[in-house]
């Protein structure tokens, strides 16, 4: 009984042990921007960078890649209203 126990408690301590190691995680999140601008070009941009700030606030770690997965622009007047939106990796790394 007393080596059962032993062996249990060194499994136990392992396994704790292993779960303090630094590790990283990867998740994906996604963002939206919406601009309006005279010109196309630069309400797409305005709207990408608005998406990518966005990415950047929900992440709690580093985003280390942004994908533009949609963009939507048209025109209302003499302006052009874009919607952008994108997916970026966020790594996390964990503490010990």
């Amino acid at each position: 009984m007393r080596k059962r126990l032993l062996v249990a408690f060194a499994a136990l301590a392992l396994t704790a042990g292993g779960a303090l190691e630094a590790r990283e995680v990867r998740l994906w999140f996604t963002g939206i921007g919406n601009a309006t601008e005279q010109d196309r070009d630069a309400a797409e941009n305005e709207a990408l960078e608005s998406a990518t700030e966005q990415l950047n606030a929900m992440c709690p770690g580093t985003i280390t890649l942004v994908e533009r997965t949609s963009t939507g622009c048209f025109q209302v007047g003499d302006n052009y209203s874009c919607l952008v939106t994108v997916k970026g990796q966020c790594d996390i790394h964990t503490a010990r």
